[in-house]
């Protein structure tokens, strides 16, 4: 079958997208494998596995992450169309439940920014 030049390049582009994305991903979930195939196998006792846990999450991760970010240029990370969306998104669900629990519940300030902050945290992971 006949294929043209251009799907051959796109086809290759987004082979190139894929693996760039594994090339980030595929570190964390081989460090998961190791670190699940270690505690079924007795290496690690499942209560050494909150030191090793806390380990991975501090350190590890986000030294994968910022190995990712390192590379790949400034105007990819920081794109302003993103920034925005997710800064009124954020809002969208930080301001009525800061009301809720500030003006209706009449809790503090500071308890409102605390559960405003917890409705928000998942969209904040995605950035």
């Amino acid at each position: 079958m006949f294929v043209s030049q251009n799907a051959a390049q796109l086809n290759i582009a987004n082979l190139a997208i894929i693996l760039d994305g594994l090339s980030t991903t595929l570190p964390i979930f081989i460090i998961i494998g190791i670190g699940f195939g270690a505690v079924r196998l007795g290496l690690f006792l499942r209560a050494d596995t909150w030191a090793l846990s806390g380990s991975v999450t501090n350190f590890a991760l986000p030294a994968l992450v910022l190995r990712a970010l390192s590379q790949r240029p400034l105007a990819e990370i920081v794109n302003a169309n993103y920034l925005l969306a997710c800064t009124l998104g954020s809002l969208s669900d930080f301001l009525p439940m800061f009301s809720v629990a500030h003006i209706v519940q009449g809790r503090s300030g500071s308890v409102g920014a605390i559960l405003s902050f917890g409705t928000i945290s998942g969209r904040l992971l995605m950035l």
